[in-house]
């Protein structure tokens, strides 16, 4: 079936893409419909809805810890600023 690319449940999301970029002559197609569980997507929203609920699935499970994580990064640490960076110091990033 053209424009059809089945995901299997342990798909690295890279090797489909990795799949789909070897060949020229698919730089210029778009990825239609994939295989659901439910059958096939039938436009290109549905396909990209499928594809970001399996690789970023939703992490609204709010448990003590994602609470305490939460709260931890909402504080700032008590503490010195560091130093600026000096021109020899970027330099030698740049060069490196």
């Amino acid at each position: 079936m053209e424009g059809v690319l089945l995901i299997a449940k342990s798909t690295n999301p890279w090797g489909i893409i990795n799949k789909m970029c070897r060949k020229p002559e698919n730089f210029n197609r778009s990825l239609n419909t994939i295989q659901t569980d439910n059958g096939f997507t039938s436009n290109t929203y549905e396909t990209a809805s499928v594809l970001i609920n399996k690789f970023f699935p939703d992490d609204s499970i709010d448990t003590d810890v994602h609470k305490r994580t939460r709260l931890e990064f909402e504080l700032s640490p008590d503490t010195e600023d560091e130093p600026q960076f000096t021109a020899e110091e970027v330099e030698r990033a740049i060069k490196n």
